[in-house]
């Protein structure tokens, strides 16, 4: 018997050791300091988000923009595998603070092709959750399994660590449950994107132009 695993969904990981440096840290300490705000107010225990959301545009954190673009870049030519030129740019960039005994809430990305998380700073035993509703085997029935695997589950997780970054589309909901294990600070680094270029078919009569409207 074989199984074949149709429609898969790629989520891109990769450590990136230069991602960040001690002087990028202080930057967003700094950024920190400027202000946080609940990521969620009617959550208990929820995380924190910076009230700054443009991190990246901050020129101290010029560089990991550019790396962060780098890993972008690679997941379109990837998996998208575009056959025009068509560029992704970071629309809005936040910082994620999670202290011990914080959860954060399960969510997605209006408004956003591709979203993405890098961990300058994680913790022990961490990961992000990934919650595929619409990806369930059969959504309308509910199976009590006596062992999930990656057919009948609609949870499923990836560990992750220090400098790694997570790339995802954005409309798959995820979320970080309480951690027993944290004993310090996570911090991350969420960003939202967009396409500027050409897509679709001019003779199908579904091409779209796109530029992009530059924030600052």
């Amino acid at each position: 018997m074989s199984i074949v695993s149709l429609f898969s969904l790629p989520i891109y990981q990769e450590n990136d050791a230069s991602i960040t440096s001690e002087k990028d840290g202080k930057t967003l300490s700094r950024i920190c300091s400027e202000g946080m705000r609940p990521s969620d107010a009617s959550v208990q225990n929820c995380s924190t988000i910076s009230i700054n959301s443009y991190v990246l545009e901050d020129d101290n954190l010029r560089s990991t923009k550019d790396k962060i673009l780098n890993h972008l870049n690679k997941y379109v030519e990837t998996i998208i595998c575009p056959k025009t030129n068509i560029n992704l740019y970071i629309t809005q960039s936040w910082i994620l603070s999670t202290k011990p005994g914080q959860n954060h809430h399960e969510h997605y990305h209006p408004n956003s092709l591709l979203s993405g998380v890098c961990y300058p700073k994680a913790v022990e035993n961490d990961k992000i959750h990934f919650d595929i509703v619409q990806q369930r085997l059969f959504p309308l029935f509910f199976f009590d399994a006596s062992e999930w695997n990656i057919w009948n589950s609609t949870i499923q997780w990836i560990h992750v660590k220090t400098n790694d970054i997570i790339i995802f589309p954005s409309w798959i909901k995820h979320y970080g449950e309480l951690n027993p294990d944290q004993t310090t600070n996570r911090i991350a680094i969420a960003f939202n994107t967009f396409i500027e270029g050409n897509i679709g078919k001019e003779d199908e009569l579904n091409q779209l132009k796109i530029k992009s409207i530059k924030q600052k």
